[in-house]
C-alpha cells in the first residue's frame, strides 16, 4: 500500500516537473525526477536545502527499506534532512519511514490519499495533512501533542499524560475548516498554488488540516458513545456544529456531494472549477460562517450553565465547571 501511495506521489510530481519544464524552459536549478532524482536544489526540495550527507543517508536506507531508486535521498530526507540525522533515521521502524515518506510526497504535491487499503486513522492522519501542508510528523494526529492537549481541553504545559492526577479526556478536536468541507476548494492545486491558499487564509485567521491552530475542543458524547462510560459525557456538541455547518452551505446553495467532497458544487458549478478569486472568497466567507457555528454551540451550553446555577458568581460558576464537568456538558442545549 505505502509503495502504492510513493507512485501516486512521484507521478504527480513528474507531472508538476513536466508543466515546469513546458513553462518556464529548462532551470538549472529544478529537481528533475525521472526514474531517478538528476539534480536537487534547494529551490523545490520538500524542505529547503538538504545536506548531501543526508541525501546520501536517506537514499542508502531509502535503499534497505525498498524505495524506489533516487527517492530515497529525496523522501527521506524530507523526513530528517542533514547527515547529523542519520543515527536518528536507523532508529525509526522502516514501515514508519515508508508511511512518513508518503505522506510527505503526497503533501508536496497536494494529492490526497486513497481510502482504500488505509486503516481509518491513517486516511484521516494523512488527508489533514495534504490540507496543511504538514510534514515530518507521525502519521496518526492522535499522536501528536497539539491533539491531545485538545482532549483536555487545556492550554500547553497544563495537562498530564497519565498517573492518578491525570486530567480527564473530556472533548474531542474539531477541526474548525472541516477536512471534507474544504476537499473541493484544494482538489486539483499543485502543491505550490495548495500552498499560496493557506498563506492567503492565514491571513483571515483561518488555518486547514491537522494543526493546532485547526482544533476546537468540543463535548462529543453522542458521536463517541464508546466513550460514555468513561467520560459521563453525554453532550451532542459536535453534532450540532456540524449540522449547523451543513445547514449554512444549504443556505449559501452549496450542494453536498455525499460520494466524493470533492465535486460539491456551488449554484450547480463544481468549486473546484469556480475563478480563484471567488474561491477564496467563498471559502473564507464558509470559514468565518462556521466559526460563528462554534461560537452558538458554546455559548448555549453556557447559558443552560446560568440557568442551572442561577445562585453562582462567575467564579463558582467556573469552579463548578472545572470540578464537575459532567454536570456542564450534559445540559441540554438547544441550538438553532
Amino acid at each position: 500500500m505505502w509503495n502504492q501511495l510513493l507512485k501516486m506521489g512521484t507521478d504527480a510530481l513528474n507531472k508538476v516537473e513536466e508543466f515546469r519544464h513546458n513553462t518556464f524552459g529548462t532551470d538549472p536549478n529544478a529537481v528533475k525526477l525521472a526514474g531517478k532524482v538528476d539534480e536537487i536544489s534547494s529551490k523545490y526540495t520538500p524542505v529547503g536545502v538538504m545536506e548531501e550527507g543526508g541525501m546520501i543517508a536517506g537514499e542508502a536506507i531509502g535503499k534497505k527499506i525498498g524505495l524506489p531508486a533516487g527517492l530515497g535521498g529525496l523522501l527521506i530526507g524530507a523526513v530528517l534532512p542533514g547527515g547529523g540525522e542519520a543515527k536518528a533515521l536507523k532508529k525509526l521502524q522502516p514501515a514508519t519511514i515508508k508511511k512518513m515518506a508518503a505522506r510527505d510526497l503526497l503533501v508536496k504535491n497536494n494529492t490526497p490519499p486513497s481510502r482504500e487499503g488505509l486503516r481509518n486513522a491513517d486516511y484521516r492522519g494523512m488527508n489533514g495533512d495534504v490540507q496543511g501542508g504538514i510534514t515530518g510528523e507521525p502519521i496518526r494526529m492522535e499522536n501528536r501533542p497539539d491533539y491531545q492537549q485538545t482532549t483536555y481541553g487545556l492550554r500547553p504545559g497544563e495537562y498530564t499524560k497519565s498517573g492518578r492526577n491525570a486530567s480527564p479526556k473530556n472533548f474531542t478536536p474539531h477541526h474548525r475548516m472541516g477536512i471534507q468541507d474544504n476537499k473541493a476548494f484544494l482538489a486539483g492545486k499543485t502543491g505550490e498554488q495548495a500552498a499560496k491558499r493557506r498563506d492567503e487564509l492565514a491571513t483571515g485567521g483561518l488555518f486547514l488540516g491537522n494543526q493546532g491552530a485547526n482544533y476546537e475542543p468540543l463535548f462529543d458524547g453522542k458521536l463517541s458513545s464508546k466513550k460514555i462510560k468513561s467520560t459521563g459525557v453525554n453532550s451532542t456538541d459536535h453534532f450540532d456544529v456540524h449540522a449547523l455547518n451543513d445547514a449554512t452551505r444549504n443556505k449559501m446553495g452549496i450542494k453536498i456531494n455525499k460520494k466524493d467532497r470533492s465535486l460539491d458544487t456551488f449554484h450547480g458549478v463544481p468549486i473546484k472549477d469556480l475563478p480563484e478569486a471567488q474561491q477564496l472568497a467563498l471559502q473564507l466567507q464558509l470559514g468565518w460562517a462556521d466559526e460563528l457555528s462554534i461560537n452558538k454551540v458554546q455559548n448555549a451550553r453556557y447559558e443552560a450553565m446560568r440557568r442551572a446555577t442561577k445562585g453562582m458568581n462567575p467564579a463558582e460558576r467556573r469552579k463548578a465547571i472545572l470540578e464537575t464537568p459532567t454536570l456542564f456538558s450534559n445540559l441540554s442545549t438547544k441550538v438553532e
